[in-house]
């Protein structure tokens, strides 16, 4: 970071010259164990931002780049627009915009940040968000599919579903292989709607 000779500052970053996490799987042809591999190393680097007290809570695949170095997969987190320091659970402006809109991605936000109430924004809520990105990752499509009317809450209700067996199945996901009954119960146990139920950190998911 600095000042250009004009005065203005700014700050340069880090060029990723990678692909979104579910077409990198794709274009590679990984197979389950490759994918689940790279998710744990995805899992680190959310840790990695929690244990310094910051919270993405915008997890989804276009923010998960991955490219190959030295021929492994090294995943990059990106876009911490709307990143949050935990231990402000409560604070004003973190799940609504001025507007009231919910603020994230729909496809991938978690039910607190799209309304539910009672529950606070905290680990729990980028859970939520990587087990979305996994249930993509081994099945091939996202896990659901809002539609422009009607609020986000109730149709993330309406649509919570496990991975296997998915009506969003694409065949070429992981090869094709079965979702074995372990990692259908991490996705779900990732993606519980209430909170209390989800898994209580980032590293519980990892470990599992």
């Amino acid at each position: 970071r600095g000042l250009t000779e004009a005065g203005e500052p700014f700050l340069v970053m880090e060029l990723v010259d990678g692909s979104p996490i579910t077409t990198f799987s794709s274009e590679s042809s990984l197979d389950r164990r490759a994918q689940l591999e790279l998710m744990v190393r995805i899992c680190r680097a959310v840790e990695h931002a929690h244990e310094r007290g910051v919270l993405h809570r915008d997890l989804k695949p276009s923010n998960i780049l991955v490219r190959t170095e030295d021929g492994v997969a090294r995943p990059k987190i990106i876009d911490f627009g709307i990143a949050s320091l935990l231990g402000q659970e409560n604070a004003e402006g973190l799940t609504v915009t001025a507007s009231g809109e919910p603020i994230g991605s729909p496809a991938y936000m978690s039910p607190e940040q799209a309304g539910l109430k009672g529950a606070s924004v905290d680990e729990r809520t980028d859970v939520f968000g990587l087990g979305r990105v996994l249930f993509e990752l081994i099945v091939g499509a996202p896990a659901v599919e809002l539609g422009s009317t009607g609020p986000i809450l109730r149709q993330l209700e309406d649509q919570f579903q496990r991975p296997s067996p998915s009506p969003r199945r694409v065949v070429a996901a992981g090869g094709g292989a079965p979702v074995h009954r372990d990692l259908d119960a991490i996705v779900l146990a990732a993606t519980e709607l209430s909170p209390s139920r989800r898994y209580p950190s980032v590293a519980a998911l990892r470990e599992d």
